[in-house]
């Protein structure tokens, strides 16, 4: 398993009973800790549990599709360091906020994306067998990339951004076949970078208009990974309402994601971990050890 570096930070707002929370978690692969094989398990794992987040639209027309106040992880949040040579091989990124980034290497490369998923030897749909041998197959390397870009206003209490999706390598001859969705049924595949990052709207009533609203991102979640050893993840809620007391809990963000880790045997107990902290007063910090 890994060590947990968890930060919690509370700011109550002047003369107001919301505050501003911010949850910041690093997880450090220890020593002890397996080898990951050619499969990133987490990945799949979590990424099956954020697409359950993202509140797709389909508007019956070719591309990945809409969404409704929800946006990528914008440009200017990244780091510098990261921000100099996150978008590789992808052009006219100013405009878009970055969804999802993957990038690795595949052992397998089938000519259409007919061919998953396969049924294993159990019969379950969906899962496929890993081949034991995957490192001495050829490796492919590839990236892809889900973006959002902004689309338009729905009255003053909504809006929308277009999806859209890229990829590079070996995986760009499945374009536009290919979907978010289907990238964890890759499989044998080594994942070296892994980024999920979004923003959440809420209809905010504007300072310069007592009649009228416009959607606020309040709600932020950021993850980077590097070939799982090391894990980081950020979740912040601007005005967190008096009676909520974790952030995001309207769709069950951490409660996903604490899931994910355990399942993909990184972490248990990272939701309580969080509550713990945040039962306390003042801001806090806890260094964890899973055996």
């Amino acid at each position: 398993m890994f060590e947990l570096h968890l930060c919690v930070e509370r700011r109550r707002r002047f003369l107001q009973a919301a505050r501003d929370v911010s949850i910041e978690a690093k997880f450090f692969k220890r020593s002890s800790a397996k080898e990951v094989g050619c499969d990133f398990p987490f990945f799949g794992t979590l990424l099956k549990s954020l697409i359950e987040i993202i509140p797709f639209r389909d508007t019956g027309e070719r591309g990945a599709g809409e969404v409704v106040n929800f946006r990528g992880r914008p440009p200017e949040t990244f780091p510098l360091s990261l921000g100099e040579k996150r978008h590789f091989h992808f052009t006219n990124d100013i405009a878009k906020e970055e969804l999802c980034f993957v990038s690795g290497v595949i052992f397998h490369l089938p000519t259409s994306l007919s061919d998953w998923p396969k049924a294993n030897s159990s019969g379950n749909k969906g899962e496929r067998e890993q081949p034991r041998d995957c490192e001495n197959l050829p490796a492919l390397p590839f990236e892809f990339k889900l973006s959002t870009k902004f689309a338009r206003f729905e009255g003053d209490r909504h809006i929308v951004y277009e999806l859209v999706q890229e990829s590079s390598g070996a995986l760009k001859q499945l374009m536009p076949e290919l979907s978010l969705q289907l990238l964890p049924q890759i499989i044998p595949m080594r994942i070296e970078t892994f980024r999920f990052g979004f923003e959440l709207f809420r209809s905010k009533r504007r300072i310069s208009s007592l009649f009228s609203n416009a959607p606020v991102a309040e709600q932020h979640f950021f993850l980077t990974a590097n070939s799982l050893e090391q894990l980081d993840i950020l979740i912040t809620e601007e005005d967190l309402e008096t009676g909520r007391s974790m952030p995001m809990e309207d769709i069950s963000m951490i409660k996903h994601l604490s899931l994910a880790l355990e399942h993909a045997n990184i972490f248990e107990g990272f939701d309580a971990s969080i509550r713990s902290l945040l039962a306390q007063s003042n801001s806090s910090r806890l260094i964890s050890k899973n055996n």
